[in-house]
């Protein structure tokens, strides 16, 4: 046996000690004695034995106390109880407990050695049973994990298709709606228009009626005089003006919104064209302009930028999101500055708001799928995802400064000129 292992001799027969001495020396064991059970137990606690040969009968605690306490541990040792008595009864009590064997003095050495073999062999395959029970558990766990992850991934692939569905449903019927507004928008306007000019000859005419009223008797040119100030002609004539004027640019206002809508609802998203970032941006804060108006004030500074090969819907959904994000970040009043400039060849957007600003610990995970910081019931989390997902086809880059308290920037870069993997959609 090339490595010793220890074995603790517990029996109050100094003979009987002296013999197992002999005999598992002599088989390569390393014995240690002693022949009372509580100092067996002293000895157990500072010292591990992986084999113990305990009597039974021994004054102060029995062998049968001993085992108790030893099997009771964290680390018990492979036991052989040894009596003179052969009574089934302690000997079924003993292996109950955990016993790996039974000696009847008096017995063989070879005998004894048989025993310890076969008890060493038993705690062996319960520790491998054990590594194997604790194995098996890991991977029951890991399994776990992955199917819980996986579980958590198809929902979040049905909750996108779920609301990919819903915003093409929404899309259809934003179109149907544009067009139904577009419709009398276009004759109001122009109506309007027409107006203008009806409004235009009437002031004319009564210009003309002007010059030629020194040609009335003077009774007649007071009395036209004070008809007019009494129906007070002038003040309508200037008011109708600017009431026209209001109403035209209303139009003008109705017809952007429609255009912004009609163009988020397009089919063609994934035909790229010639485009303008500035007028993306534009398109996106019409839309988004509902949101952003009783929350901020928005300042824009466009750079002379070049049109550049992009898909302009998904980038006009890219600068509304953004938008409307740092809208909800404003709690009261704030404000939103929009600055665009070219730079190494990419055109770089900058969208920064006065808002509550984001924690450096969700600034980590802010543009995952389905991650949000608004309350509950508020947005999907699947802002920022698309957000970054649509910049990406562009080969572009977003990054996020923040400071809590103080607001945000998002700051995203496009290349100016981009190749064909880039422009293709996936």
């Amino acid at each position: 046996m090339s490595d010793k292992i220890s074995v603790l001799v517990v029996d109050d027969d100094l003979e009987t000690r002296e013999l197992y001495i002999r005999w598992l020396t002599g088989a390569g064991y390393l014995p240690t004695c002693t022949a009372h059970g509580r100092e067996a137990l002293d000895l157990f606690a500072n010292v591990f034995f992986p084999l113990v040969l305990l009597d039974i009968n021994m004054p102060g605690i029995s062998g049968i106390e001993v085992l108790r306490e030893l099997r009771g541990g964290d680390c018990s040792p492979a036991v052989i109880m040894v009596t003179g008595m052969d009574d089934p009864e302690i000997a079924a009590s003993a292996l109950e407990i955990g016993a790996c064997g039974y000696l009847i003095k008096p017995f063989e050495k070879n005998e004894l050695l048989i025993y310890l073999a076969h008890a060493l062999r038993i705690k062996e395959l319960e520790k491998k049973n054990r590594e194997h029970q604790d194995s098996l558990a890991q991977q029951v766990k890991d399994r776990t994990l992955q199917l819980e992850k996986a579980l958590r991934d198809l929902k979040a692939s049905q909750e996108q298709l779920i609301h990919q569905e819903k915003l093409a449903t929404i899309g259809h019927l934003a179109a149907g709606v544009a067009h139904e507004i577009n419709n009398p928008t276009g004759y109001i306007g122009s109506n309007l228009g027409t107006l203008t000019k009806y409004l235009g000859r009437i002031n004319e005419f009564i210009s003309l009626l002007e010059d030629y009223s020194p040609a009335l008797p003077p009774e007649k040119r007071e009395e036209l005089k004070q008809a007019r100030k009494q129906a007070k002609i002038d003040f309508l004539l200037s008011d109708s003006r600017d009431i026209l004027a209001e109403c035209l640019e209303g139009v003008e206002r109705i017809r952007k919104i429609v255009a912004g809508l009609k163009s988020f609802s397009r089919k063609d998203q994934n035909v790229s064209t010639l485009a303008s970032i500035n007028d993306c941006i534009e398109n996106a804060l019409t839309v988004a302009w509902n949101e952003v108006k009783y929350k901020a004030t928005v300042e824009k500074e466009y750079g002379d930028l070049p049109q550049i090969n992009c898909y302009p819907n998904q980038l006009s959904q890219v600068f509304m999101n953004l938008l409307v994000n740092a809208a909800h970040a404003i709690t009261e009043q704030g404000t939103i500055r929009i600055r665009t400039w070219l730079e190494n060849n990419r055109i770089v957007v900058a969208i920064s708001d006065t808002g509550c600003g984001i924690s450096a610990e969700n600034q980590e995970k802010i543009f995952a799928p389905f991650f949000t910081t608004k309350k509950e019931g508020v947005g999907t989390g699947l802002g920022l995802s698309i957000v970054s997902e649509i910049v990406a086809r562009h080969g572009g880059d977003i990054s996020l400064r923040s400071e809590v308290g103080k607001g945000s920037t998002f700051t995203i870069t496009i290349p100016v000129e981009q190749g064909p993997e880039q422009i293709k959609m996936s």
